[in-house]
């Protein structure tokens, strides 16, 4: 537990503020000591003031950190000494470990995104080539062979077109869990297009893959 929470958890706001000499009518109100008044505007919940004049607001430790201009470690600390409270540390390691596992955590998450986006062009510029490498190599007779591109893409389209709508329906569960089993496969297909683009056959038909 912490400094801040252990004091705010042991005192009372009301005992804070008149141990430090604020004097609280019956409807809960007092003078602000934050600016010049005559009819008091600063009202005391049980865990937080708000004054109706100056716009102050905050908890027992902000109000000791306005009144002796303090820190908020400092206006802690203060409290500890003055209520007699047992001394609570304040681990900054700790909280400099929290704020760096955020930080990792944040990272790791935009580079998933980025990876999720760079993949699904992937996959869908290869579904792209797919869909016209059957279109345009179809045997036009049964004597005719089979092209390669053709054969390829009754193998694969399939598999591509449910890998694509996986990465636009899917949820990013399933989808961490296709990068942890088929980060090969992406970068098989991503060589792949770049193969064909590189080939003579891309070459000659520089639109196969490209258009939209």
């Amino acid at each position: 537990m912490s400094i801040f929470t252990e004091v705010k958890e042991q005192l009372k706001l009301r005992d804070v503020a008149e141990y430090y000499g604020l004097h609280i009518n019956r409807a809960g109100f007092t003078n602000c000591p934050f600016h010049q008044e005559r009819t008091p505007s600063m009202k005391l919940y049980d865990d937080h003031f708000y004054c109706f004049g100056c716009q102050s607001s905050g908890d027992a430790i902000t109000l000791v950190e306005k009144l002796f201009g303090l820190q908020p470690l400092d206006a802690a600390k203060k409290l500890q000494h003055d209520f007699g409270l047992a001394e609570v540390s304040y681990d900054y390691q700790k909280k400099t470990n929290v704020y760096r596992e955020r930080q990792k955590s944040i990272r790791k998450e935009l580079e998933f995104k980025k990876w999720k986006a760079a993949t699904y062009l992937i996959l869908t510029d290869y579904c792209y080539l797919l869909r016209k490498w059957k279109e345009e190599y179809a045997p036009k007779n049964f004597d005719e062979p089979l092209h390669p591109l053709f054969v390829e893409s009754l193998q694969e389209l399939d598999k591509m077109e449910y890998y694509c709508d996986l990465f636009l329906y899917g949820t990013d569960e399933d989808i961490k869990e296709f990068k942890e089993y088929e980060e090969r496969l992406v970068k098989r297909i991503a060589d792949r297009i770049r193969d064909f683009r590189q080939s003579d056959l891309g070459r000659t038909n520089p639109n196969l893959g490209n258009e939209r």
